[in-house]
């Protein structure tokens, strides 16, 4: 068998807009890493993508691949069977509820099935490497997501390390600049933008539109601290991060791809990392 350094996990994460993917060798180095549009590569068929265009890419075979989806099970499923056609192992972690006996991560959602797989993913990776007691985990995509990740005291009854305790779902930096385009008669396409007093109506779109997400996120960080008594480390990955990363007070971490390092740190707290 391969030793751990070379043995490759191929995570994807199917976004509402992009899918992003990269192979990790065994000590979460990317090997190599790639995006591409969720359309095209729906309209290609995930199977006979990851064929025709991921496998190929690949520098070293894969033991297995991780997936996570918003898009449904359709989606899921062909990544299975994919790997089972190739002989790899799969995972498709969703999240974990309170109780769950010794977990890196468990969730105060009402129904865990329902917690998006991204969002989860996006926690996990915090979970795993965060030194805080108290986070705030931004992704600032098409939707943008803000969840709350704390740590539990270590005597807590099932030996879990970290709760997540739900969190806020807003439209995301460009889903609003395009609702505003589209469904009005002469608003322009803008770009986020942070200004005082706007002078021009694209500047004031764009900077309209940061406030709204600026907001959210420091309401929900005030919000968090005041419920644990400490101030909350923020941690931001997505599309829009650059836009926002310089206008909060630190600790700021920049996790990029966090859902696929939390699909790689899910894998291998499998049993003998498998699934």
């Amino acid at each position: 068998m391969a030793s751990l350094s070379t043995q490759a996990l191929l995570c994807l994460d199917f976004g509402n807009t992009r899918v992003k993917w990269a192979l990790f060798d065994g000590r979460a180095s990317t090997l190599k890493a790639g995006a591409e549009i969720t359309a095209h590569v729906e309209s290609l068929g995930v199977s006979d993508w990851l064929t025709q265009v991921v496998f190929p890419w690949c520098v070293i075979k894969p033991e297995a691949i991780a997936v996570s989806s918003v898009r449904g099970n359709g989606v899921v499923d062909d990544c299975r069977g994919f790997a089972l056609r190739m002989g790899l192992g799969f995972l498709n972690p969703v999240a974990q509820a309170v109780g769950q006996v010794g977990a890196r991560l468990v969730t105060a959602y009402q129904n865990p099935a329902a917690l998006g797989q991204d969002r989860w993913s996006a926690c996990y990776a915090v979970a795993c490497q965060t030194d805080q007691a108290s986070n705030l985990v931004v992704s600032l995509g098409t939707a943008t997501t803000v969840d709350a990740v704390v740590r539990l005291d270590s005597d807590h009854s099932d030996g879990s390390f970290f709760l997540h305790l739900g969190g806020f779902i807003a439209p995301g930096v460009a889903t609003m600049l395009q609702s505003l385009h589209q469904q009005t008669a002469q608003l322009p396409l803008a770009s986020v933008c942070q200004t005082d007093w706007p002078t021009s109506t694209t500047k004031a779109i764009g900077a309209g539109v940061f406030e709204s997400q600026y907001q959210l996120i420091q309401a929900a960080r005030n919000r968090l601290a005041e419920k644990n008594g400490q101030s909350a480390a923020l941690w931001l990955t997505g599309g829009s991060t650059d836009a926002f990363v310089g206008a909060f007070d630190p600790p700021v971490t920049v996790l990029s791809d966090a859902v696929l390092l939390g699909l790689f740190s899910q894998f291998h707290a499998q049993p003998a990392g498998r699934c």
